[in-house]
């Protein structure tokens, strides 16, 4: 099964307030963060993070090996988020001991249909919205308005109870949309 997620925000202990999570404390959410994420996503399925997976790590690696290690999930694809610097100045080191499967500025999983572009940032359109294309990002943790006329929405925990999204959730959840394309091409760059 594919899954998609973001915004974790591990050991982050100001978001609790930020984002009005429910958590008495940083390791609560923690703990609920990943074990939420281990009660549906298993070994051998697919997770898509869409950034933002930990804050104020003081710049020491060995705190991403150790919330890597509490995942059940073998295949992990990132998109950097903007607090991913330290994951992004280590990318090669953690691609190599396969924290990350790929850790990537943006992403599309291809084995869906449709598609799905992904970006840690909401996009208007993308690589064949027009075509109902989904987008999935991260980053406004729930606060950005939902557009019902974009095949796009925000996957963060803080949107499912801290839950990742199935693609099966994407696809009901996209059904829901009054999606009409928006084309900007002419017939003489249509693709």
């Amino acid at each position: 099964m594919i899954w998609f997620t973001s915004d974790w925000h591990q050991r982050h202990k100001k978001i609790i307030e930020y984002s009005n999570r429910p958590f008495t404390c940083v390791e609560h959410m923690d703990e609920e963060v990943i074990g939420r994420l281990n009660e549906k996503v298993k070994e051998d399925d697919v997770l898509h993070n869409l950034g933002d997976v930990a804050f104020d790590l003081g710049g020491d690696l060995d705190k991403i090996y150790a919330i890597r290690d509490k995942i059940k999930c073998r295949y992990i694809h990132l998109v950097l988020g903007n607090h991913d610097k330290l994951i992004a100045k280590h990318s090669e080191q953690l691609l190599k001991d396969r924290v990350f499967i790929t850790i990537t500025n943006m992403n599309t999983e291809v084995h869906t249909k449709p598609k799905v572009v992904m970006c840690h940032y909401a996009m208007r359109v993308w690589e064949k919205s027009h075509h109902g294309v989904y987008s999935l990002y991260g980053h406004s943790h729930g606060t950005l308005e939902d557009d019902p006329t974009l095949l796009s929405f925000d996957c963060g925990v803080d949107t499912n109870n801290y839950y990742p999204y199935s693609f099966n959730d994407v696809t009901r959840i996209m059904k829901d949309k009054m999606w009409a394309p928006v084309d900007h091409h002419d017939s003489n760059t249509r693709e």
